[in-house]
């Protein structure tokens, strides 16, 4: 990620048509929006939760990551 630091604070929110990522800190800059898919009933609420976890590229320790599940899908 671009201009990204590891001490970079990032927050994600979402609404019921859209999740946003972004880092506030050392400065704003937005990272990603997702729309809801179509196949996802409108009215429905997207979930975020934050972890730790190992990824097939960076296997060498946990690195923050976020999980948005919307309806039945993750």
């Amino acid at each position: 990620m671009h201009g990204i630091t590891n001490n970079a604070q990032i927050i994600a929110f979402g609404s019921l048509d859209e999740v946003y990522i972004a880092a506030i800190k050392p400065q704003a800059l937005p990272l990603v929006s997702l729309r809801r898919p179509a196949y996802i009933s409108a009215g429905t609420v997207p979930y975020l939760d934050w972890g730790a976890a190992l990824t097939p590229t960076y296997r060498d320790q946990a690195y923050p990551v976020v999980a948005i599940a919307w309806g039945r899908t993750i």
